[in-house]
């Protein structure tokens, strides 16, 4: 539930004035037609939770913008129990955001939807002229914005739940996919426990949007508390905390640490798909800031 910053956000019709300046595809049936993000909670809170997909795709002469949102209940930040589609080419706080259009709760099991179709173009209401022009940019679910009048200029504060970034298109069947596993081992010196091991794996579903990353350690010194640092910015050696390994019920020396972006989970660094943490430095450090297990992102 991010707030974006008014000071510089620019107004919805600047926004939009934007993105009808991207280049314009011309549809042919030959063209990529198909594109599926799974959302991520803007703040990174267990499961269950709001979670959701993006499927754009072009079918024929028709090209559909459709969004689904499961178990989005309450009100965010104080805003109405209303939830809104926005588009911007970030997931910051400084960037503009364009509203797509109003979302419908469906039923009473808190489901939401949003879905335009256009024939042989975008539809309207997204602000482009072909859904292909969206790749690389982010969906943001959000309650109706608050506007602040600053120097003259009319702009909007929204209360973001979930983002999902939009991939490149392509077809179903081509959509890429892979799942990888690399070790996580000792230090080569002076380890603190020299039994420990574990492994980091990362998984990517491209026809359903879906990224999944999953720590396991094992043999661990029993009792303790265990903290994941992630190499961030890539090649820096400078090393990010984002979380805590999730000791084992049943065994004190197995740690855990999982994120499913299908459930709405949201990944290490806020990354749009797992690829974004490939070859960046991991570790395992201790309560007194002893390195434990240490490894390679795959």
């Amino acid at each position: 539930m991010r707030r974006k910053s008014f000071d510089s956000l620019w107004p919805f019709a600047l926004a939009a004035a934007l993105l009808s300046g991207f280049t314009t595809n011309t549809f042919s049936a030959s063209k990529p037609v198909y594109a599926v993000g799974t959302f991520q909670r803007e703040l990174d809170t267990p499961s269950p939770g709001p979670s959701g997909i993006a499927v754009l795709t072009e079918k024929g002469s028709s090209q559909i913008f459709s969004v689904t949102i499961n178990n989005l209940t309450g009100v965010a930040n104080g805003g109405s129990g209303s939830f809104g589609v926005f588009l911007s080419d970030a997931n910051t706080t400084n960037i503009p955001v364009f509203l797509i259009g109003p979302m419908s709760l469906k039923g009473t099991n808190a489901t939401w939807v949003l879905t335009y179709e256009g024939v042989g173009a975008a539809p309207a209401q997204v602000g482009v002229a072909d859904l292909v022009d969206l790749s690389g940019m982010y969906l943001i679910i959000a309650n109706p914005g608050t506007n602040v009048v600053v120097d003259g200029v009319t702009n909007e504060i929204v209360n973001a739940v979930l983002y999902t970034r939009i991939p490149a298109f392509t077809t179903k069947g081509a959509a890429p996919h892979y799942n990888r596993k690399s070790p996580l081992i000792t230090p080569a010196v002076s380890p603190p426990n020299p039994a420990e091991k574990g492994w980091v794996k990362t998984i990517y579903t491209g026809s359903q949007g879906r990224s999944v990353f999953d720590i396991s350690a094992f043999h661990l010194s029993g009792g303790g508390s265990y903290s994941i640092l992630i190499e961030d910015p890539p090649s820096s050696s400078t090393m990010t905390n984002i979380g805590s390994l999730v000791i084992g019920t049943n065994s004190v020396s197995t740690g855990t640490f999982t994120r499913d972006t299908r459930k709405g989970e949201t990944l290490p660094l806020e990354m749009p798909t797992v690829s974004g943490l490939s070859g960046r430095a991991i570790e395992i450090r201790d309560a007194f800031n002893e390195i434990h297990l240490e490894g390679t992102i795959p």
